[in-house]
């Protein structure tokens, strides 16, 4: 029995003690810099001198440098380079100056500090740090030394008088371009590269795209087309899809390449009525960039209840042994009446590029977070608006447990959205708007390419199987809260297979909210199936056995399968195994539900991800479901901090997704395992 008290989770982590809380993340705008003044001395002393009229201009000038460094001619000042983008963002440059000024710093940089070697350090928000340094001895000795600046280890760049050479990444090349006619193709163009790399590169393995340089630190004349736009596609091979050009200078980035531009808008299959479903909400015409909610705000956790109580085989629907009432979140039978208040956007601070005072944005169309997702339509069809572009997924050598999707184009910045809603006894849905640079305000989007790799239409018929034949605009609030809550109890809850649950829920997930607030036994037994379904499908299928779940359990478990419980022990013997598949698969269904804009869309995962990890997938799920790996990095991100900020976060959710955003991600992080705890199959 997994028994998921607070004591036992904190003995996960080397027995440290308990966890307190994890409060909310700091506002992304960092409070103002004091600005200090100098000594009263210096000015007298200063002034003296600008009175005297004996003078000499030399003296004044003198006397009103005498703060600053002593001057060193520039060719002998190098700049060098911290990246530190979130730092940056969270720290003002008072907090950033006395941690580089500590005590506690490297002797080699208190060497070179003290020395008066480095000088005129700058806070780029949401970049890194710089600094000069006056000495080659110390511009060769500081590079790939590592900082401990506010509790947080960042390393300076190594200098390279080469840095500042221009280079375009080549992504989604395809497998049968050699690297001959890429270098051929460039000077063809009059842009002759000067060296051409893999983009990725792990000692013997390196990444099929490539990153050509060329001796100029501006962007050759030919990587422009004729027309003056920036070249963002080639083609290689001709009837192949285009390999895809990411510009070292970002502004480049912003003009799409051809073969994702939208054709002419068509109307929709399906009208706005049935768009908006119980979702109808409003963009408004200029919304404020407000900050998030304090550290205070953080609701304390209780402890979580038994993840594994369920006693059911995984195609089985009977109860399980019913749990202590007060542990459980509130009943279906409680909770606010539905309003006939429309589920509108609340705009949260920018993640990444907040500025001072408030961007004003212009009137968008119609936005919504997803009712529901038509099954003869892609999944991206009802996030509105904006133009999708088309992620394809590739099987990954270095991780067989995965698909992992390139995204043709680079996410930078993002804003948190909310979407209110008429039952105040759950957490709102979350959302995101995602842009490829500070400055756009046209936001991308993307969706999965058809591929081979899994069973698209069978996915799509169960969808369709399993979606609610019912228009919300036709009903009221109160019949429609009555509907929805019997179809969760006498259907969702009931399925006999895991796979029809998922088809429901990623259908039409507004609707399965209510499954959160499920008597607490049912959600737990639903969890462990969850957890089952996914130890079974990272794993890689053997010669002969079948495909599906179900089948593969019979395979390895025999005819009459063990209980859920039982079951569960068997994948994983440890207790930790059990509550970190546990807490993954329960963050997993929350995030499916409530943030369902951007769990279906790989170009806004992408966006929440450290820059060296690409969205990867469970490889032998017919759904989406996103591997251990990229829940936990989501757990660390706002998004997840606004949801475990809200009042009616339910307690084991909280809970799950604090440890996901806790537990230790293995360095480097691209090369980081995609399953947290392996089960034995």
């Amino acid at each position: 029995m997994v028994t998921a008290s607070r004591a036992t989770h904190a003995q996960h982590q080397a027995h440290p003690p308990p966890r307190q809380a994890k409060p909310a993340r700091p506002a992304t705008r960092p409070s103002a810099p004091s600005r200090p003044v100098p000594d009263d001395n210096a000015f007298e002393e200063s002034i003296d001198r600008y009175d005297d009229p004996d003078a000499t201009e030399d003296e004044r000038r003198q006397k009103a440098l005498v703060t600053l460094p002593t001057a060193v001619d520039a060719k002998n000042c190098t700049r060098m380079w911290i990246p530190a983008a979130r730092l940056t963002a969270e720290r003002n440059v008072d907090e950033l100056g006395a941690s580089l000024n500590a005590s506690h710093q490297p002797e080699l940089w208190r060497k070179y500090l003290l020395k008066g070697n480095i000088r005129d350090f700058v806070r780029i928000p949401h970049q890194g740090i710089g600094f000069v340094c006056t000495s080659d001895e110390a511009v060769r000795c500081l590079g790939g030394v590592t900082l401990r600046v506010c509790d947080t280890n960042v390393t300076i760049r190594k200098y390279s008088r080469f840095d500042k050479l221009y280079f375009v990444d080549l992504q989604r090349l395809p497998f049968n371009v050699p690297d001959k006619d890429i270098y051929d193709w460039f000077v063809a163009r009059q842009a002759r590269p000067v060296l051409i790399t893999a983009t990725h590169d792990y000692g013997m393995l390196k990444s099929k795209a490539r990153t050509v340089y060329f001796n100029s630190v501006a962007c050759p004349p030919g990587l422009f087309e004729p027309s003056g736009e920036p070249l963002r596609e080639i083609f290689f091979v001709q009837d192949e899809k285009p390999c895809f050009v990411q510009h070292r200078f970002h502004k480049f980035n912003r003009t799409r390449p051809p073969s994702l531009r939208p054709s002419p808008r068509r109307p929709s299959d399906v009208s706005d009525a049935s768009m908006r479903s119980e979702d109808d909400g409003s963009s408004p015409n200029s919304a404020e960039v407000s900050s998030g909610p304090s550290p205070s705000d953080t609701p304390n956790v209780s402890a979580p209840s038994d993840f594994s109580s369920g006693s059911t085989p995984l195609d089985s629907s009977s109860a399980s042994a019913p749990l202590d009432s007060a542990a459980s979140p509130s009943d279906s039978s409680t909770g606010s009446t539905p309003s006939d208040k429309p589920r509108g956007f609340q705009l949260l601070a920018r993640s990444g590029s907040a500025k001072n005072g408030k961007r004003q944005f212009p009137a968008r169309p119609h936005m919504v977070i997803p009712g529901f997702i038509p099954a003869d339509a892609p999944e991206w069809k009802f996030v509105e608006p904006g133009t999708p572009v088309s992620c394809e997924l590739s099987l990954d050598a270095t991780d067989p447990s995965v698909l992992t999707y390139s995204t043709p184009i680079s996410p930078n910045y993002y804003e948190v959205l909310t979407a209110e809603d008429y039952d105040s006894s759950l957490p709102h849905d979350v959302d995101i708007r995602t842009f490829e640079s500070e400055e756009d305000d046209e936001e991308v989007y993307g969706f999965t390419a058809d591929t081979p790799l899994y069973p698209l239409a069978e996915v799509r018929a169960l969808k369709k199987a399993r979606r609610m034949p019912l228009k919300a605009e036709q009903l009221s609030p109160d019949d429609l809260d009555r509907i929805i809550a019997e179809f969760v109890e006498k259907d969702v809850l009931t399925f006999t297979s895991h796979e029809d649950v998922l088809a429901t829920i990623q259908a039409q997930p507004a609707y399965l909210r209510r499954l959160f607030k499920a008597p607490l036994p049912d959600l737990q037994r639903l969890t462990v199936t969850h957890a089952i379904y996914r130890a079974v499908c990272v794993e890689p299928i053997r010669e002969g056995e079948p495909q599906d779940v179900s089948s593969r359990l019979h395979a390895r478990f025999g005819d009459q399968l063990p209980s859920n419980d039982d079951l569960l022990k068997k994948l994983y013997p440890e207790e930790e195994g059990r509550y970190a598949a546990c807490y993954c698969a329960l963050s997993d269904l929350f995030l499916m539900v409530f943030a369902p804009g951007i769990y279906v869309d790989p170009v806004k995962v992408k966006a929440l991800l450290p820059p060296q990890i690409a969205p990867k997938r469970v490889r032998h799920a017919p759904f989406l479901l996103w591997s251990d790996l990229i829940l936990m990095c989501i757990a660390r991100t706002d998004v997840a901090a606004k949801l475990l900020t809200h009042d009616a976060m339910p307690d084991h959710v909280y809970t799950a997704l604090n440890y996901l955003a806790d537990v230790a991600i293995s360095p480097p992080v691209e090369t980081a395992p995609s399953v947290l705890v392996r089960a034995q199959l």
